[in-house]
């Protein structure tokens, strides 16, 4: 069926014409409808409003030596701090990697996410610097994270050099993330997970539990020797600190910073009840993977 076009058309008249009675002259322009036919079709359907997202996500490249990655502007990289825990050495919450000037850097990796993240970095290495998570050196002293997609000197995080290799929209993204401040123990928000039948793990306070005990391997293991040193000071605490771990009884554990009990089969609402509280049973339960 043919839509409708409405094309008006401008019809001068002579000036000082004789108008429709009265002494005022008419105006000069008389404006007319016409009404054209064109054939175009079936009229298209409605249009969602999340078509321009999906058109976006659709056409544009995935890969590829640009930096994007198939992901928008605002949906970029990585997250979390950027900092440096010595000199020289620079370390991102998030892709949980540590680098120096001449490449990622496994051993500091590993002191500051642990062993699976210093795993996980060398497999990246190993995968060769052309895939989405590679990693490479454009020129000496500079090394690049696809990951990220933020690149290091040895001044720390580079935005000129990330904004060379990826683009403006990563270098947004990384002077976003400059000043933000670091994630660590007694920070609100994180998972509860277990990495092991037996385990579990909070990133909270970046802590693990097997049974009736707060366990410094597996701690060290996910989340690198600082949180391991910080889990023996509290451990130390008890229930006369407001950070402290200790057991109530009968084959459970406390911590008193993430307001959390676990027995055996791991988080246990009935006694972080009884020890917390029905918030904080209720929060537990929020955080639950």
């Amino acid at each position: 069926m043919g839509s409708v076009v409405r094309v008006a058309l401008a019809l001068g008249l002579l000036a000082g014409g004789a108008g429709c009675g009265g002494d005022e002259p008419e105006s000069p322009y008389r404006w007319e409808e016409e009404t054209v036919y064109e054939e175009r079709g079936p009229a298209p359907e409605p249009r969602r409003r999340d078509d321009d997202r999906d058109a976006y996500d659709r056409d544009r490249p995935r890969g590829g030596s640009s930096g994007h990655y198939g992901r928008g502007p605002r949906d970029r990289g990585a997250r979390g701090a950027i900092y440096s825990p010595k000199r020289g050495v620079f370390c991102d919450e998030g892709v949980a990697s540590c680098y120096v000037a001449k490449n990622a850097h496994v051993g500091v990796t590993e002191d500051e996410f642990g062993a699976e993240a210093a795993e996980r970095l060398e497999r990246r290495l190993g995968e060769g610097e052309r895939t989405a998570r590679g990693i490479f050196r454009p020129r000496g002293g500079v090394v690049c994270d696809r990951a990220s997609e933020v690149c290091y000197d040895r001044d720390g995080a580079s935005l000129e050099r990330t904004r060379l290799e990826f683009g403006h929209g990563a270098a947004e993204a990384l002077a976003d993330r400059l000043d933000r401040p670091r994630s660590g123990p007694g920070r609100r928000g994180g998972v509860i997970y277990s990495p092991r039948e037996g385990v579990s793990c909070d990133e909270q306070v970046a802590t693990c539990y097997v049974e009736d005990e707060a366990h410094p391997g597996h701690t060290k293991r996910q989340f690198g020797s600082e949180a391991v040193r910080a889990l023996e000071r509290r451990r130390g605490g008890g229930r006369d600190r407001s950070d402290g771990i200790y057991r109530p009884a009968g084959g459970a554990v406390c911590d008193r910073l993430a307001e959390v009990c676990y027995d055996r089969h791991g988080a246990s609402a009935k006694l972080t009840r009884e020890e917390f509280g029905r918030e904080a049973a209720a929060r537990m339960t929020e955080r639950l993977e």
